[in-house]
């Protein structure tokens, strides 16, 4: 008996060590990467946070494919393992379908609102009616790739009933071999502050003149699926207030000051589609803070507003055809404003996988939200939203169809 005391031990050791073993997915030891569809091959690498001679995991090669799939030049990306050159070793091949040079987004959104006519003695309530919105966006653009790290970005915004945007924003990846991205982004709003009515030539102006807005956006990666975000913005404000004349009197004031706003964000992103995810996490969270400038009756000054943001939502693929997005977020105005908002989307890919609209996707969303505020303290006011859109994305950009009811609750 004593002697096989131990030989079990010793047995039941080496069994358990090689369950073990069996159980430990396995990694594959990447060679090289290679990267098919785009130019850009290096950008791509950059954003997939791999080294060539490092093993990886399927799980840690699916969140590199699935960063990749978010840069904006990405319609869709794929990967596959080759036969390196001895055994053991493999060649990481990713495929990426890559938008046009010159592209189109265009959204419709209609929003019926439940809301209840106001009477002309006061701001009671009235008998209840809908209320009927339309909102139509377009935006035309080009994208150009400098160098090997370098993308430029030219881009024309228009939204029904307000003012056009044109933006320029070229965006360096892998900064010193860090993995890190700066985007410079300057943008044109003509006449901002301007008021277009049913007729064409009236115009209502605060603003006398455009606006020019900077912006420097940065991103450092701080684990695999994790990094910081932080940007600082430079815009203009109109402030009004009048001014003594030298005879006596005063005499109105309108002066355009500089308003800086910087923000700083953790984002954890497991997501695999900015679009259209099936799958993952993703979590935000924050502050911004603006210096923007104010104005008593006969003096200036200057206001510093504290906001802070947290999103959190996730992602689970129901079949090979429909998702379901379930998320939140919370919003801290400077102490006066709070927001909570709790949403949800159902999606479904109209044609399969096996089918493509012109190498695109065509997808179905019911979507639903439900927003509480309070300003200064609650009680909260509750607006509700639900609808669906029909999306369809391929190469050449993106065109939204939404159509949305919306229900108030005041407090």
């Amino acid at each position: 008996m004593g002697p096989i005391v131990p030989l079990l031990a010793i047995l039941a050791l080496f069994v358990c060590t090689v369950a073990a073993r069996a159980q430990e997915p396995p990694t594959f030891l990447i060679e090289s990467i290679t990267v098919e569809g785009t130019s850009a091959a290096a950008i791509v690498i950059a954003e997939s946070r791999l080294t060539a001679g490092e093993s990886y995991g399927e799980p840690e090669l699916r969140d590199a494919v699935a960063r990749i799939q978010r840069l904006p030049f990405a319609v869709s990306t794929d990967f596959r393992l080759a036969k390196g050159s001895a055994p053991g070793r493999y060649i990481l091949i990713v495929s990426i379908r890559q938008m046009k040079p010159f592209f189109l987004n265009a959204a419709t959104t209609t929003i019926w609102s439940a809301d209840r006519r106001r009477t002309p003695q006061g701001p009671q309530a009235g008998e209840p009616y809908i209320d009927q919105r339309r909102t139509v966006e377009v935006t035309a653009g080009a994208r150009a790739f400098l160098g090997a790290k370098g993308v430029l970005n030219l881009a024309a915004n228009r939204v029904e009933d307000r003012n056009d945007r044109f933006t320029v924003a070229f965006s360096q990846y892998d900064i010193f071999g860090t993995r890190a991205s700066l985007t410079a982004v300057v943008s044109y709003l003509e006449d901002p502050g301007a008021i277009r009515s049913a007729d064409p030539g009236a115009r209502a102006d605060w603003h006398f003149r455009d606006n020019l807005t900077w912006e420097l956006i940065g991103v450092v990666p701080i684990s695999r699926n994790d990094s910081l975000r932080g940007s600082w913005q430079r815009s203009e404000r109109p402030v009004r207030y009048v001014e003594p004349r030298p005879g006596g009197g005063f005499r109105p004031i309108l002066r355009s000051l500089p308003e800086i706003r910087k923000e700083l964000f953790w984002i954890h992103d497991t997501t695999n589609d900015p679009l259209f995810p099936t799958s993952g996490t993703r979590l935000s969270a924050g502050i911004i803070r603006t210096s923007t400038p104010t104005a008593g009756r006969t003096e200036l000054g200057r206001l510093k507003l504290d906001e802070y943001r947290a999103t959190l939502e996730h992602s689970w693929s129901l079949t090979s055809r429909q998702a379901l997005t379930l998320g939140g977020s919370a919003l801290d105005y400077d102490r006066v404003i709070d927001q909570y908002r709790a949403y949800s989307r159902y999606s479904i890919d109209l044609w399969g996988r096996e089918r493509t609209l012109r190498s695109g996707d065509l997808r179905l969303e019911l979507h639903a939200d439900r927003i509480f505020t309070a300003v200064r303290r609650p009680p909260y006011s509750a607006r509700s939203t639900a609808g669906a859109a029909i999306t369809w994305r391929n190469v050449w950009g993106v065109v939204r169809l939404d159509a949305s009811y919306q229900g108030w609750r005041e407090p």
